[in-house]
């Protein structure tokens, strides 16, 4: 059981508190372009490449790790290595749920302990 949903089991927050926190959390997410950007790993003309050809392709378009895979400016490891990136650069769901206002930090400190004895016992 995810933390999410162990919560609104619990009676800690609701569905749409869930949804809320969860857009929230989106909103931290650094975009992929961006990170390969920063991290040196594409350089300016390399994220034009890959953005103008999502942009060609419209709707249809393949995410900015496939085109770059596609057009072998990035492999597979570098791909694998953003991804880890961008995981440890999003807020975390409990930080989403303090930001939008759905639980305190005490709330969210006891919640997680409890949750964190379950996950102990499965």
């Amino acid at each position: 059981m995810v933390l999410g949903e162990y919560l609104i089991e619990k009676g800690v927050i609701t569905r749409e508190n869930l949804v809320n926190a969860l857009k929230e959390q989106e909103k931290s997410r650094i975009p992929f372009g961006q990170l390969a950007l920063q991290s040196g790993m594409i350089s300016p003309r390399e994220m034009f490449q890959i953005l103008s050809g999502q942009r060609k392709r419209g709707k249809d378009a393949p995410s900015f790790g496939q085109l770059a895979i596609e057009l072998n400016i990035l492999g597979d490891k570098d791909i694998d290595s953003l991804v880890k990136l961008q995981s440890q650069t999003t807020a975390l769901l409990g930080e989403a749920l303090v930001s939008v206002g759905v639980l305190t930090k005490m709330e969210l400190f006891h919640a997680t302990k409890e949750y964190r004895k379950l996950k102990k016992t499965q």
